[in-house]
């Protein structure tokens, strides 16, 4: 998720109005009718200008159903699925054969292995670090021993962070990571960060730390509209000149900050459904994309992150959710913001445009939602996206009745459920994969696991929350077949050998949450110090120059990927190449009836989580902040002076030292020295060399 608790809100100034609503209809006078100063965003230059998007209305057909029961596939899914398979399987062969794992491919292709790929959330940290990976994995960059893997793939997943890498990917056409990486257009000025794309030109009021203080609605001390607030405006003025609902919210201002970080190259109005019109895309000569969010009801007021809520999935083709406890349905991406009864466009008319490819990725980053809900007081419907919900009168799901839970949907950041790698749409029966790369960028410091203060870094909370979703009524309900033991909390504070390096889960194929069913493998890859400390805080998504460590990040990711468990820990292994070829190839193993290979033998040995070597000296960096536990502050695993991600440190751990004071003050009684870091960076100490 972006923020696992934004403290950086308390210089972001939000306003109410009496009524309630939403006050950025005072910005309407500033409104251009034509291209302005206050809604531009470079592109080639600083006088090239990109507009936001409007929404607009075509008719459409109500003697069909539009909303279809998550049965299985989506017919336009099953098609595409029949081409990709073929070129996948072609190349998961290519790739098994070169792989040394000492089985005869031949025989391991009469049922080949279904692989997917999901990536976490973590802002920045997971996009960058991410990207290294995926990197390593294609065919065209080389990878040590693990490229192939991309075109091996079925599906792509990703949340947060997670989506930014693959949101982005898919609607450039898939390009290469060292062309992707130029669109995005990291900065390496610190005064031109993520923040400052609010106001670009125009404010420079900042904080010492270059946090603008920024509004809502309402006008900034120049009595003009941030271009954010514009273009939120213009999407505004569409809906309600076509007589749509004409709500929108703090996500609609997110995303178009999120359009003017890593989407400026594309137009304002670019949609997450014409990924479908891609000719890569369209040739399935790539991994089928999925970006995944996380549901909330308006009773929600009361949750910081609510743990128990639908799980939505967003792909090129559709719209919805598998859990048919409240959804269990899906719609037409393309038709997204079209009110339907009972699957029927109500008036004939289709909405066009509202699924925008930044307010896709920008919900599924909204993890400032539950702050502004919880402690700013903002409603629901103002702090998350909120859609026409297409599912009304539709199925047996809460959200068919919209009488109840009301005629919208509100959607946030995918990772909320602290199910931070979007494995459930992977996990799918239909989908019918044998093994999953998870790659874990996630933030899991603070309390979890009795580690204390852990500088960033994964410690498998994620793998936990699903293990937990997979054996819930909504799990079992889907038929979520997961594996069905983890590491306990004892087991990670006392040897985090399991996120130190990567770990096989669901070795043994009968330890499942689907009595008789058989999980796919996961194969985990947490982030972890390989060639440089890559653990940045996720609130330096905001404010850091990442164009500055841009390159350090991606050579960490590549090294994650291609990497395992190095020679300074483990000697007499399978490469690493082989190892992760032989989880790959598991569950193929299994259905085409071949004994175990040898070599395979030795790999399963040293990376299931249940036979995995302990690491010689634990990893800790002095005691935890309250006096309890140890930081979790873990070694270089190949340089002795891995690259450092920045050259001030403060800028990446003040938001965490911030979010521990926020949390455990109530323990501490440290309420002034809270006071003083949350207000001034500079005051956050230094406590081992690990961190950034």
């Amino acid at each position: 998720m972006l923020f696992r608790i934004l403290t950086t809100a308390p210089l972001l100034i939000f306003t109410r109005r009496a009524s309630g609503l939403l006050g950025i209809t005072l910005c309407q006078d500033d409104i251009p009718t034509a291209v302005s100063e206050y809604c531009q965003y470079s592109t080639s230059s600083p006088d090239a200008y990109t507009p936001g998007y409007t929404v607009t209305t075509t008719p459409c057909s109500t003697t069909i159903g539009h909303v279809r029961s998550a049965t299985g596939l989506g017919s336009l899914e099953s098609q595409w699925l029949k081409t990709r398979t073929k070129s996948a399987f072609s190349a998961v062969e290519t790739y098994l054969s070169g792989a040394g794992t000492g089985y005869t491919v031949d025989k391991l292709m009469g049922s080949p292995p279904r692989l997917g790929l999901a990536f976490s959330g973590g802002g920045f940290r997971a996009m960058v670090n991410g990207a290294g990976v995926l990197q390593a994995f294609n065919d065209h960059t080389g990878g040590g021993g693990v490229s192939g893997i991309v075109n091996s793939s079925l599906y792509i997943s990703g949340l947060s962070g997670g989506s930014w890498l693959v949101g982005t990917w898919a609607l450039n056409g898939f390009p290469s990571i060292e062309s992707l990486t130029t669109f995005w257009n990291l900065t390496s000025d610190p005064d031109s960060a993520l923040l400052s794309q609010f106001s670009p030109g125009l404010l420079t009021v900042k904080t010492h730390l270059q946090w603008p203080f920024i509004t809502f609605h309402g006008s900034n001390d120049w009595g003009t509209c941030y271009p954010t607030q514009c273009e939120a405006s213009q999407k505004l003025g569409s809906l309600l000149s076509n007589g749509l609902n004409g709500t929108i919210s703090y996500a609609d201002v997110w995303s178009r900050l999120m359009a003017r970080q890593y989407l400026r190259n594309l137009p304002g109005g670019v949609t997450w459904s014409s990924v479908s019109k891609s000719d890569t895309f369209k040739g399935a000569e790539v991994p089928f994309p999925i970006i995944v969010l996380t549901g909330r009801t308006a009773a929600d007021q009361d949750e910081l992150y609510p743990y128990d809520e639908t799980i939505y999935e967003m792909t090129p083709f559709e719209f919805g959710s598998w859990d048919p406890v409240t959804t269990g349905a899906f719609a037409p991406m393309s038709e997204l913001g079209t009110s339907y009864s009972q699957g029927v466009p109500e008036d004939g008319t289709c909405v066009q445009g509202f699924d925008n490819a930044a307010f896709i990725l920008g919900t599924s980053s909204l993890a400032v939602a539950g702050f502004l809900i919880k402690d700013l007081n903002l409603s629901v419907a103002e702090s998350t996206s909120n859609i026409p919900n297409p599912f009304c009168g539709f199925g047996n799901g809460v959200q068919a009745d919209c009488a109840t839970y009301g005629n919208a949907l509100y959607l946030e950041d995918g990772g909320l459920d602290d199910q931070n790698i979007p494995l459930v749409p992977l996990l799918q029966p239909s989908r019918e994969l044998d093994a999953i790369i998870a790659v874990d960028n996630s933030d899991d410091s603070g309390n979890a696991y009795n580690i204390k203060c852990g500088y960033n870094w994964p410690l498998a909370v994620s793998l936990n929350s699903t293990l937990a979703y997979a054996r819930s009524t909504k799990g079992q309900a889907q038929k979520i077949a997961f594996p069905g033991s983890m590491p306990t909390q004892e087991q990670v504070r006392i040897n985090p050998t399991y996120v130190y390096t990567p770990t096989f889960f669901g070795c043994n194929a009968s330890d499942s949450t689907l009595p008789g069913a058989i999980p796919p493998i996961i194969i985990y890859l947490p982030n972890a110090p390989y060639t440089s400390f890559s653990n940045a805080s996720t609130a330096s998504t905001l404010d850091y120059e990442y164009g500055s460590v841009l390159q350090e990040l991606l050579e960490n990711g590549n090294a994650l990927a291609s990497t395992g468990i190095p020679e300074t820990l483990a000697t007499g292994l399978p490469t690493w190449g082989a190892c992760l070829a032989c989880a790959i190839a598991e569950r193929s193993r299994l259905r085409n009836d071949l004994p175990r290979a040898k070599s395979c033998e030795a790999c399963f040995d040293a990376y299931c989580w249940e036979t995995k070597a302990p690491i010689a000296e634990p990893i800790a960096g002095g005691p935890a902040c309250d006096g309890e536990g140890t930081w979790y502050d873990p070694p270089a695993l190949l340089t002795s002076t891995p690259a450092k991600g920045t050259k001030d440190y403060e800028d990446w751990t003040w938001a965490w030292l911030c979010d521990a004071c926020n949390h455990n003050c109530h323990v501490w009684g440290c309420e002034t020295l809270c006071a003083a870091a949350c207000h001034w960076v500079g005051f956050a100490p230094k406590h081992g060399s690990g961190e950034l």
